[in-house]
This record gives C-alpha cells, sequence and structure tokens, in this order.
C-alpha cells in the first residue's frame, strides 16, 4: 500500500460526549476494580466459529466497534457499555445496534446501553449493581 504525506490527520480518540461520560465510567469503573478500554473492535472480543462462512461474518464484526469494553484485573471481557445517542434511533443503527445485541448475548457478555444526556453516574451504578459488577 502506498502513503501519500499529507494524507492523515489526528484524531482524538473519543467524542467530547464519549469522554464526558468516560470520566464516571472510570470512576465507577474504578471502585469495583474493572479496566475500561474505549472504541474496542467487536472482532476482538467476539470471533466467528462459522468456518464455511468465516470471512463473510468475520466482516460484520470486524467493521464494528463497542464504545467501551470493561475487563478485569486478568483483562478477560466483563462487560461493554453502549452509549446512546439520538444518532441511534435511525433504521440503519437500529440494525447494528440489534446485530451487536444478538453478538454479546451469543457470546454471553452483559451489553450495558446508556442513553446520552442521563445522569451518568447514577446510570452506571444501577447497571453495575443490577448485573452485580
Amino acid at each position: 500500500k502506498q502513503f501519500v504525506e499529507n494524507s492523515y490527520k489526528k484524531a482524538n480518540l473519543l467524542t467530547k460526549t464519549e469522554y464526558a461520560f468516560f470520566i464516571p465510567l472510570l470512576k465507577e469503573c474504578h471502585k469495583r476494580k474493572l479496566m475500561v478500554c474505549p472504541k474496542v473492535r467487536l472482532e476482538d472480543i467476539a470471533y466467528v466459529t462459522d468456518t464455511e462462512n468465516r470471512q463473510k461474518y468475520r466482516g460484520y464484526v470486524r467493521a464494528r466497534h463497542i464504545d467501551f469494553i470493561l475487563v478485569n484485573m486478568y483483562c478477560e471481557t466483563i462487560a461493554g457499555v453502549e452509549l446512546d445517542d439520538p444518532s441511534h434511533n435511525s433504521e440503519e443503527a437500529t440494525i447494528v445496534d440489534d446485530f451487536k445485541n444478538k453478538v454479546f448475548q451469543t457470546i454471553g457478555i452483559p451489553l450495558i446501553r446508556i442513553q446520552v444526556g442521563t445522569d451518568y453516574a447514577s446510570q452506571i451504578c444501577m447497571a453495575f449493581d443490577e448485573l452485580e459488577l
């Protein structure tokens, strides 16, 4: 592959909204001895078992990410967290969200969904308590 100079520019890992959510998430995870990994590819936590359709299905998980993954001190995935803003109301986003929900259900890992604009600290704490994290 050819590199073309000046074709790239530094980007922030998190949006301002994601960062505003990240701070209370990080605090609650610290209390519960969990670590937060932002922007993890779905393929990094779920692999395709269907050998006949591996490339096709791998494309579905390779092209998607989860906003935050929570891991324990052994880097075992404990839960995923998605911050849902109004863009999640579109038909296409609903299909992607449903796919992510089904993948997490299939691999046996909880996926926490938090609405943008809510009291993040209390929503995080409530979700963690429900999942006994």
